[in-house]
Protein backbone atom coordinates (compact mmCIF):
# COMPACT_ATOMS: atom_id res chain seq x y z
CA UNK A 1 0.00 0.00 0.00
CA UNK A 2 1.30 3.48 -0.80
CA UNK A 3 1.74 6.24 1.76
CA UNK A 4 -0.90 8.55 0.20
CA UNK A 5 -3.52 5.79 0.34
CA UNK A 6 -2.69 5.05 3.97
CA UNK A 7 -2.80 8.75 4.80
CA UNK A 8 -6.27 8.92 3.27
CA UNK A 9 -7.46 5.92 5.27
CA UNK A 10 -6.05 7.23 8.52
CA UNK A 11 -7.62 10.63 7.88
CA UNK A 12 -11.03 9.16 8.73
CA UNK A 13 -9.63 7.90 12.04
CA UNK A 14 -8.19 11.31 12.74
CA UNK A 15 -11.49 12.91 11.71
CA UNK A 16 -13.38 10.84 14.28
CA UNK A 17 -10.92 11.86 17.00
CA UNK A 18 -11.18 15.49 15.98
CA UNK A 19 -14.98 15.43 15.80
CA UNK A 20 -15.19 14.00 19.32
CA UNK A 21 -12.72 16.60 20.55
CA UNK A 22 -14.63 19.48 18.94
CA UNK A 23 -17.70 18.53 20.96
CA UNK A 24 -15.84 18.96 24.26
CA UNK A 25 -12.88 21.31 24.21
CA UNK A 26 -10.54 22.43 21.48
CA UNK A 27 -7.32 20.52 21.99
CA UNK A 28 -4.29 20.75 19.75
CA UNK A 29 -5.46 18.49 16.93
CA UNK A 30 -2.05 18.54 15.28
CA UNK A 31 -0.41 16.57 18.10
CA UNK A 32 -3.28 14.06 18.29
CA UNK A 33 -3.43 13.63 14.52
CA UNK A 34 0.31 13.30 14.14
CA UNK A 35 0.59 10.66 16.85
CA UNK A 36 -2.26 8.60 15.37
CA UNK A 37 -0.95 8.91 11.84
CA UNK A 38 2.53 7.83 12.79
CA UNK A 39 1.22 4.87 14.79
CA UNK A 40 -0.87 3.70 11.85
CA UNK A 41 1.40 4.56 8.94
CA UNK A 42 5.02 4.10 9.85
CA UNK A 43 5.01 0.29 9.59
CA UNK A 44 3.74 0.56 6.00
CA UNK A 45 5.72 3.47 4.61
CA UNK A 46 8.97 2.84 2.86
CA UNK A 47 12.01 4.34 4.48
CA UNK A 48 12.30 8.02 3.61
CA UNK A 49 8.57 8.47 3.01
CA UNK A 50 7.55 9.21 6.58
CA UNK A 51 4.74 11.76 6.71
CA UNK A 52 6.27 15.02 7.90
CA UNK A 53 3.06 16.82 8.76
CA UNK A 54 -0.40 15.58 9.59
CA UNK A 55 -3.08 17.70 11.19
CA UNK A 56 -6.79 17.88 11.73
CA UNK A 57 -8.76 21.07 12.00
CA UNK A 58 -12.29 21.92 12.90
CA UNK A 59 -14.49 22.00 9.81
CA UNK A 60 -16.54 24.80 11.35
CA UNK A 61 -16.23 28.04 9.42
CA UNK A 62 -16.26 31.28 11.43
CA UNK A 63 -19.21 32.55 9.35
CA UNK A 64 -21.30 29.42 9.94
CA UNK A 65 -24.50 30.11 11.86
CA UNK A 66 -26.68 27.68 13.81
CA UNK A 67 -30.32 27.34 14.83
CA UNK A 68 -31.88 25.95 18.00
CA UNK A 69 -33.15 23.12 15.77
CA UNK A 70 -29.51 22.08 15.23
CA UNK A 71 -29.28 23.16 11.61
CA UNK A 72 -26.47 25.27 10.21
CA UNK A 73 -26.26 27.93 7.52
CA UNK A 74 -23.13 29.12 5.77
CA UNK A 75 -23.64 32.32 3.73
CA UNK A 76 -21.46 32.97 0.71
CA UNK A 77 -19.12 35.96 0.81
CA UNK A 78 -21.66 38.26 -0.83
CA UNK A 79 -24.46 37.02 1.48
CA UNK A 80 -26.66 36.31 -1.55
CA UNK A 81 -26.87 32.52 -1.16
CA UNK A 82 -26.37 30.10 1.71
CA UNK A 83 -25.56 26.43 2.16
CA UNK A 84 -27.68 24.62 4.79
CA UNK A 85 -27.26 21.33 6.65
CA UNK A 86 -27.61 19.78 10.09
CA UNK A 87 -25.11 20.07 12.92
CA UNK A 88 -22.81 17.38 14.19
CA UNK A 89 -24.91 17.30 17.37
CA UNK A 90 -28.05 16.60 15.31
CA UNK A 91 -26.50 13.78 13.27
CA UNK A 92 -25.16 12.16 16.44
CA UNK A 93 -28.59 12.36 18.09
CA UNK A 94 -30.27 10.87 15.01
CA UNK A 95 -27.82 8.00 14.62
CA UNK A 96 -27.25 6.28 11.28
CA UNK A 97 -29.07 8.28 8.60
CA UNK A 98 -30.76 6.06 6.02
CA UNK A 99 -32.91 8.44 3.93
CA UNK A 100 -33.13 12.15 3.17
CA UNK A 101 -36.02 13.85 1.37
CA UNK A 102 -35.05 17.21 -0.14
CA UNK A 103 -37.00 19.77 -2.23
CA UNK A 104 -36.70 20.49 -5.93
CA UNK A 105 -34.51 23.29 -7.24
CA UNK A 106 -36.67 26.38 -7.69
CA UNK A 107 -38.93 25.68 -4.70
CA UNK A 108 -39.50 28.72 -2.46
CA UNK A 109 -39.68 28.60 1.31
CA UNK A 110 -40.36 31.06 4.09
CA UNK A 111 -38.35 31.02 7.30
CA UNK A 112 -39.44 28.07 9.51
CA UNK A 113 -41.17 26.20 6.65
CA UNK A 114 -40.37 22.48 6.50
CA UNK A 115 -38.30 21.80 3.38
CA UNK A 116 -37.46 18.14 3.88
CA UNK A 117 -37.07 15.13 6.15
CA UNK A 118 -34.11 13.19 7.54
CA UNK A 119 -34.79 9.57 8.49
CA UNK A 120 -32.46 7.50 10.62
CA UNK A 121 -32.58 4.13 12.31
CA UNK A 122 -33.80 5.94 15.45
CA UNK A 123 -36.19 8.63 14.22
CA UNK A 124 -37.39 10.94 11.49
CA UNK A 125 -36.88 14.68 11.74
CA UNK A 126 -38.19 17.60 9.70
CA UNK A 127 -35.74 20.07 8.17
CA UNK A 128 -36.67 23.75 8.44
CA UNK A 129 -35.76 26.71 6.27
CA UNK A 130 -33.62 29.04 8.36
CA UNK A 131 -34.33 31.97 6.04
CA UNK A 132 -36.71 33.04 3.29
CA UNK A 133 -35.45 32.08 -0.14
CA UNK A 134 -35.45 29.88 -3.22
CA UNK A 135 -33.62 26.57 -3.55
CA UNK A 136 -30.76 26.93 -6.02
CA UNK A 137 -29.06 23.57 -5.51
CA UNK A 138 -29.70 20.25 -3.78
CA UNK A 139 -26.99 17.83 -2.67
CA UNK A 140 -27.95 14.96 -5.00
CA UNK A 141 -25.20 12.76 -3.53
CA UNK A 142 -27.35 12.34 -0.41
CA UNK A 143 -29.99 10.35 -2.33
CA UNK A 144 -27.45 7.56 -2.89
CA UNK A 145 -25.24 8.07 0.17
CA UNK A 146 -27.24 9.67 3.01
CA UNK A 147 -24.53 8.54 5.43
CA UNK A 148 -22.46 11.51 4.21
CA UNK A 149 -24.42 13.52 6.77
CA UNK A 150 -23.05 11.26 9.52
CA UNK A 151 -19.47 11.25 8.27
CA UNK A 152 -19.20 14.95 7.32
CA UNK A 153 -22.23 16.98 8.48
CA UNK A 154 -20.47 20.33 8.10
CA UNK A 155 -18.94 19.57 4.71
CA UNK A 156 -19.93 16.94 2.14
CA UNK A 157 -23.16 16.29 4.09
CA UNK A 158 -24.66 19.70 3.23
CA UNK A 159 -28.28 19.50 2.10
CA UNK A 160 -29.41 22.55 0.14
CA UNK A 161 -28.27 25.89 -1.18
CA UNK A 162 -30.76 28.72 -1.31
CA UNK A 163 -30.95 32.43 -1.97
CA UNK A 164 -30.97 34.81 0.98
CA UNK A 165 -34.11 36.88 0.37
CA UNK A 166 -33.89 38.74 3.68
CA UNK A 167 -30.33 39.10 5.05
CA UNK A 168 -31.71 40.46 8.36
CA UNK A 169 -32.94 36.92 9.15
CA UNK A 170 -29.33 35.85 9.59
CA UNK A 171 -29.43 37.79 12.88
CA UNK A 172 -31.94 35.21 14.21
CA UNK A 173 -29.23 32.54 14.14
CA UNK A 174 -26.38 31.79 16.56
CA UNK A 175 -22.64 31.98 16.03
CA UNK A 176 -20.67 28.79 16.67
CA UNK A 177 -19.72 29.98 20.17
CA UNK A 178 -23.33 30.86 21.03
CA UNK A 179 -24.43 27.47 19.68
CA UNK A 180 -21.86 25.66 21.84
CA UNK A 181 -23.17 27.61 24.86
CA UNK A 182 -26.72 26.64 23.88
CA UNK A 183 -25.71 22.96 23.75
CA UNK A 184 -24.04 23.23 27.16
CA UNK A 185 -27.14 24.85 28.66
CA UNK A 186 -29.47 22.21 27.24
CA UNK A 187 -27.26 19.41 28.61
CA UNK A 188 -27.47 20.94 32.10
CA UNK A 189 -31.29 21.06 32.08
Amino acid sequence: MSCPRLLQQSASLCSRVCRAAVLTTRPNFTKVGLALARQQLLPFCRQGQTPREFSCTSAVNADRLFSKDHEWLLPDDAKKTATIGISDHAQEALGDIVFIELPEVGAKFAQSDSFGVVESVKAASDLYALIDGEITEVNDALSQTPELVNSDPLGAGWMIKMTIANPAQLNDLMTEDAYQDFLSETKEE
